[in-house]
């Protein structure tokens, strides 16, 4: 499973089932066509945002930033895996949404759907008893503006930025999206710099990933 190859070199100290809900990873090997990503892709951008917060952490050295913050971002996108198996939408009329009026992939989503990947998400993590921390994030990791930031919201936010930055993940939704860039940055005590810096880490860490356990893309 991706689990296992990405959970085995993220945290070489064991992959809790108990903070990801296993069995509803087990058997996802599909595509992901509302998004335009494989299993792959989506596992990757979860692999890739989880080393971009530790790569923050180390260039901001941000004792407030939880190691549970990798986890949150290697789960941030678990609603996607449940919106492409359960609501079926073209995704042509997303985009149409999104270039008539200007929306952003996920504002889009709520036309059709009446909720968001990221609302999904955080019901889905309410139902299987995460941590409220995690669900929180998961849940409002494309909240803008942000109301009552934390250190760890504001990394996996981003997080999600910098792989998408390093062009893992983008899909159909692309960098179609918002966030307080320069506020989450400001507020983890992180420079253009040395965010920057935390995206080259976080490549050439994604690559030694992939190299290790054979994973393409």
């Amino acid at each position: 499973m991706l689990t296992d190859k990405y959970g085995g070199l993220l945290f070489p100290g064991g992959f809790n089932s108990t903070s990801v809900p296993v069995k509803l990873l087990e058997g996802i090997d599909r595509l992901a066509p509302l998004y335009d990503l494989t299993e792959d892709d989506l596992w990757l951008h979860g692999a890739a945002s989880s080393l971009a917060v530790k790569a923050m952490i180390r260039e901001s050295h941000n004792v407030l930033i939880p190691q549970v913050a990798t986890i949150a971002a290697l789960i941030h996108d678990i609603g996607k895996l449940i919106m492409v198996r359960y609501l079926k939408e073209d995704v042509s009329a997303i985009i149409s949404i999104c270039r008539e009026k200007g929306s952003t992939f996920v504002e889009a989503e709520r036309e059709p759907f009446g909720c968001d990947q990221a609302e999904v998400g955080g019901a889905v993590a309410r139902k299987w008893a995460f941590p409220e921390p995690i669900t929180q994030v998961i849940e409002r990791h494309h909240q803008v503006p942000v109301t009552e930031p934390n250190p760890m919201l504001d990394a996996v936010m981003l997080a999600n930025l910098a792989s998408k930055t390093i062009g893992v993940g983008l899909g159909m939704e692309g960098m179609n999206l918002r966030i307080e860039y320069s506020g989450s940055r400001d507020r983890l005590g992180l420079t253009v710099e040395g965010f920057e810096r935390a995206c080259a880490q976080t490549a050439f860490r994604l690559r030694d990933l992939k190299k290790n356990y054979g994973v393409r893309g």
